[in-house]
């Protein structure tokens, strides 16, 4: 074979490779990621692009094009700056500093809360992307990373990932460039179908901190009742909770041979997490059952679950006591700004409900400790003995048949995978509580709880309450 052949052969297999490749992106992402571009635009936040060699350069192309041709086609116009353009301050800062600050001290600079950092990097490791992107989480800025297959560590920081599912450095950056076009490219071109002026659009300069609202998002009029979610979405007595599940989960489970500790540990957070929301009986079943699953003989599950209330009764009793004799402020174990929204929803004549998978009297009573039971007026349910009585979708039928309405007047809030589907099932409005509950306050999402919510149908992502007043208008749009 010739070395004309040869040099042939390699270039179609080359081309071959890039096709798979851009056949395979993650367009739904591209997608969400359009749309929070849109929502930057109309909020007059700034996106700053961030990358290393290539994708310094690639960066630089997107702001280009950002910036010029999709602000020429669109009716307002981007904010969007490459950092890595600015070759005098990069070296000052590289040289006074380190270059892991070159992009860091940049945003110190300029980034408010709400605008987006969008670092672009094959490895997912380069040091100074990694460190803008902790300080712009620290700081409620918005975190994209577009990586390659090996992740690093961008993909467990970034609030929004793209992966691109190869390791070869051409190919990646290809990619990269191809969304990198298609994102600009969606707002020059009228076929890909984004709309220039959405309803939630005029309110999105008015909050504070990061909202996300989905494509399918339409407001309505018609709300009348509100349900809530209790642990996670209001209260945080519970705060760690699966720090005491998991754990009991891997003392329980039978390890398969040749199975770690971490890979046993990722097995029970799954299925915790898929039941959050449903009563706990549930995550007890589902243990049962891998426990059977895996040879083992498992005891009934409402023994598990007793045992669970009892390590967690452990965790949580300084906080009970606190509230109950006044050392602790209830607003400080609720989420951020909760009382707020309770407040402004009551004023507005909703009628709120409430609905936990926890059981009912320890709900109520915490409910209490809180200060919330007037706001609910008898309206708290939560799990029962018998637990086939009970379930969020059950106290949802319930509402709309005693109160003689369609779902289109339901609206909810929860941090858990069941209150949205269910109230999508039922026609309402979901909006996901991603609370960083760890961090109560930091504006920023949960992004586990974020990814998995938009995944069964939210309309509306946010971290707390702090927009409770911007954001009901606009869910109204009133």
């Amino acid at each position: 074979m010739n070395v004309q052949t040869v040099c042939k052969t390699w270039m179609n297999d080359y081309l071959s490779q890039q096709r798979d490749l851009l056949s395979g992106l993650p367009l739904d992402e591209v997608e969400r990621l359009i749309h929070l571009l849109r929502e930057a635009c109309a909020a007059g936040r700034t996106v700053f692009v961030i990358g290393n060699g290539g994708n310094a350069a690639s960066g630089a192309h997107f702001a280009t094009d950002l910036g010029k041709g999709s602000s020429d086609c669109w009716p307002d116009r981007f904010r969007v700056v490459s950092l890595a353009d600015n070759v005098g301050w990069m070296t000052a800062l590289g040289n006074d500093y380190s270059y892991e600050d070159v992009f860091v001290r940049q945003l110190m600079n300029f980034a408010q809360p709400g605008d987006i950092v969008l670092a672009s990097s094959v490895s997912g490791n380069s040091p100074n992307l990694v460190k803008a992107v902790e300080w712009a989480n620290e700081n409620g800025v918005q975190t994209v990373a577009m990586v390659g297959s090996a992740r690093g560590e961008l993909e467990k920081i970034a609030d929004h990932v793209l992966v691109i599912e190869e390791r070869h450095y051409g190919r990646v950056e290809d990619a990269q460039m191809t969304i990198f076009h298609l994102l600009a490219y969606a707002f020059m071109e009228k076929e890909a179908g984004i709309e220039k002026e959405r309803p939630s659009d005029k309110y999105l300069s008015r909050f504070e901190g990061v909202v996300e609202f989905t494509p399918g998002f339409e407001p309505r009029d018609s709300i009348q009742h509100v349900l809530f979610d209790f642990d996670g979405t209001l209260s945080l007595i519970r705060q760690g909770w699966p720090e005491v599940m998991v754990p009991m989960f891997v003392e329980m489970l039978p390890a398969k041979e040749g199975e770690s500790e971490e890979e046993l540990a990722a097995l029970a957070l799954d299925d915790i997490m898929r039941l959050n929301g449903k009563q706990t009986i549930y995550q007890m079943i589902q243990l049962a059952e891998r426990i059977t699953e895996r040879g083992g003989e498992p005891r009934e599950p409402l023994w598990y679950k007793h045992e669970y209330l009892r390590r967690l009764d452990e965790q949580t009793a300084g906080r009970t006591a606190g509230l109950r004799d006044g050392s602790i402020d209830p607003d400080s174990l609720l989420v951020y700004d909760a009382r707020k929204l309770l407040e402004h929803l009551k004023s507005m004549g909703l009628t709120l409900h409430l609905a936990s998978g926890t059981d009912e009297p320890f709900v109520k009573q915490e409910a209490e400790l809180l200060g919330l039971t007037d706001y609910f007026e008898g309206r708290i349910f939560g799990a029962l003995d018998n637990y086939k009585d009970f379930s969020k979708q059950m106290v949802i039928e319930r509402i709309l048949k005693e109160h003689s309405i369609s779902g289109d007047s339901l609206l909810s809030f929860g941090d858990g995978y069941v209150e949205i589907e269910n109230t999508k099932q039922a026609g309402g409005i979901a909006v996901a509580v991603a609370s960083d509950e760890a961090n109560n306050g930091s504006g920023q999402f949960d992004q586990w709880k974020r990814n998995r919510l938009l995944d069964v149908g939210a309309d509306i992502v946010i971290p707390d309450f702090r927009d409770s007043t911007v954001l009901m208008e606009a869910i109204l749009n009133s």
